[in-house]
């Protein structure tokens, strides 16, 4: 008989992270630049139909991967997450080009490619 995993949906590891913080629900809202409706709305209505800004947010906040997040396994929060190893020499030349952005044309710039990430 094989070892059997705890499965855990994305709203208990939420809730066991913020636990672990000491967080609320408006914490993880300002914290993680998400609206509280949205949050609130994750542990009322499930997490079915998050989008992915919100998981990437949530993910950013809490450190932890989005596999982590959506997978049932509670065991590997940094699985399918990106080491500093991992990071193309293009992907280096974006982040020195975005770095040279100031803040407003970053946010119209993330927000052009988190609309185009939808589609």
């Amino acid at each position: 008989m094989g070892v059997v995993k705890n499965t855990v949906n994305m709203i208990e590891k939420i809730k066991t992270l913020m636990n672990e913080r000491g967080l609320n629900k408006a914490d993880v809202s300002k914290g993680a630049e998400i609206p509280y409706t949205t949050i609130d709305g994750l542990f009322k209505k499930g997490y079915e139909n998050t989008r992915y800004p919100t998981l990437r947010k949530l993910s950013v906040f809490f450190d932890v991967s989005m596999e982590y997040l959506i997978t049932d396994d509670e065991e590997n929060r940094d699985a399918g997450k990106i080491s500093f190893m991992d990071v193309t020499p293009e992907e280096l030349n974006l982040l020195n080009l975005w770095r040279k952005l100031p803040r407003d044309e970053q946010m119209k710039l993330l927000g052009r490619i988190e609309l185009k990430l939808e589609y």
